[in-house]
């Protein structure tokens, strides 16, 4: 039986249809490819029709303009291109990566493919393959960016842990440490590796959002004096201490009585100059005033939010009906503020005087 195959005429309306089919096939891919000399003013011999869909950039301008591909090709990558176009000699095949403007005015990331061939007349000359690769960038950028966030927790996490003063160290589910500070080796009575399990307890764990009394009861309940924070995702958000709690209710604890009030300074006409990073709470508390204390903490923050702007010096307002005149602005915040005290009304804070150039 004779053998058969299916074979194209050799003629020229079967060329012609080859041809069709090849530019159909090269337009619906992503890839668009090109064949370049590696020298000459006009390189570009032949690019595939599907580059204006996804550049922009029509076909005829590459094989018409000198050098136009390379024009396109962003400063901070033109060395590294034609460093890898005189390599090519020598190596025969590379891959590189570089940025390219469309025809909109945006640059895209292009991986190109090339690979060294020759003509029949022995000229020297390559083919390439361009797949944009912007995306995959931008997910490598995104990858970076959630990589170095992870850093910075676990660094503020171990300089929290090592700040403690008393011993403390992290375990995971199968009890291997991941984390001690040093006062636990200084505690341990003998070898780290030997008096770690004895020192340490089981992390205790908090929902980010639990209201402060809830956590004081609870903190009492459970006997700990710290907590790991943690948000809907179990992912630690930071540490919380007793004392923290303790503070944000009753204001800053001191063992210097001479630095009770160091926030306020009172003047000569009865009003107090104070700094503008006081708690409103203790405000109110030694002022005997009532300035709104459900919102922002400090002064500098109630006025931000009152006035909607960053305020000019000798800026005045009034807040629940309390005269108040911006001394000092700095790096965008409010430094210094006048309140005025109504009269008749109790001051808890002891007279001070002014410091210098106050």
């Amino acid at each position: 039986m004779a053998e058969t195959s299916l074979k194209s005429s050799p003629g020229p309306q079967s060329q012609a249809h080859q041809q069709t089919l090849l530019d159909f096939a090269v337009s619906q891919s992503s890839a668009i490819f090109y064949i370049a000399d590696l020298a000459g003013d006009r390189p570009i011999r032949f690019i595939s029709s599907n580059v204006e869909a996804i550049t922009g950039h029509e076909p005829e301008a590459f094989l018409r303009q000198a050098k136009y591909g390379l024009r396109h090709v962003h400063r901070d990558d033109i060395d590294r291109y034609l460093q890898a176009m005189a390599a090519l000699t020598e190596e025969g095949a590379l891959t590189l990566e570089y940025r390219f403007k469309t025809a909109w005015d945006e640059f895209r990331w292009f991986r190109d493919d090339l690979r060294l061939i020759g003509d029949a007349a022995g000229k020297q000359e390559f083919v390439g393959c361009m797949i944009d690769i912007t995306g995959e960038k931008e997910a490598q950028e995104r990858l970076e960016s959630v990589e170095a966030e992870r850093r910075r927790v676990a660094q503020l996490l171990e300089d929290a842990v090592e700040s403690l003063p008393n011993g403390f160290a992290i375990y995971d589910q199968a009890g291997r440490l991941v984390l001690a500070n040093k006062s636990l080796a200084l505690t341990g009575g003998g070898p780290l590796g030997a008096s770690l399990v004895g020192l340490t307890r089981e992390g205790y764990f908090i929902p980010e959002g639990t209201p402060l009394t809830t956590q004081l009861i609870n903190f009492r309940k459970n006997k700990r004096r710290i907590a790991f924070v943690v948000d809907e995702y179990g992912d630690i958000q930071g540490l919380v201490a007793i004392e923290d709690i303790l503070e944000e209710i009753v204001g800053e604890f001191t063992t210097d009585p001479s630095a009770l009030h160091q926030d306020f300074f009172r003047d000569a006409d009865g009003s107090f100059l104070i700094d503008g990073s006081t708690h409103i709470r203790d405000i109110n508390r030694n002022l005997e005033i009532e300035l709104p204390s459900g919102g922002p903490r400090t002064l500098n923050g109630l006025i931000l939010e009152h006035m909607e702007f960053i305020p000019e010096a000798g800026t005045s307002l009034k807040i629940n009906g309390y005269p108040i005149e911006i001394m000092q602005v700095k790096h965008n915040m409010v430094k210094t503020a006048r309140i005025a005290v109504p009269e008749g009304g109790h001051v808890a804070v002891e007279p001070t005087e002014l410091p210098p150039n106050g």
